[in-house]
């Protein structure tokens, strides 16, 4: 039997093409130490609403970030955080409940996660802000 016709080399082949394996976890946007998907793990498409209609993750990443909050009070804070960061910012209602905030990236992998909205503000101004060597060295 020839390599190409088996099924591992043929999955193998599958994964590396369509990229949906492809992960940013460890880089230098993805904290450690954080349940799964993990900040920079591609994000399944879920099923959610936006201002009240049906709608999926993936279809609304189409159009940039994506706030995905079970709670209003919650999703309307961080998505305003992010929106004065990042520019438009789709506000998510998951269907399936979930208990914390999570920014999707446009390419659909997963930036940031939590319950505060101050640590994404934290977190927006990390990543945002230029390295230190970088301020230092334009002074």
């Amino acid at each position: 039997m020839p390599l190409m016709n088996r099924r591992l080399v043929q999955r193998l082949i599958w994964e590396r093409a369509s990229q949906l394996t492809i992960t940013y976890r460890g880089g230098p946007l993805a904290p450690r130490g954080v349940a799964r998907p993990r900040p920079g793990d591609r994000v399944p498409d879920l099923e959610c609403r936006v201002d009240g209609r049906p709608t999926r993750l993936y279809a609304e990443l189409g159009r940039g970030w994506a706030l995905l909050a079970a709670d209003p009070a919650q999703r309307t804070a961080c998505a305003d955080i992010a929106a004065g960061q990042l520019g438009a910012v789709a506000r998510l209602e998951p269907l399936a409940g979930r208990d914390e905030a999570s920014l999707i990236r446009p390419d659909g992998h997963l930036a940031w996660r939590g319950r505060r909205r101050a640590a994404l503000g934290e977190w927006l101004a990390g990543v945002l802000s230029p390295p230190r060597r970088e301020r230092a060295a334009a002074r």
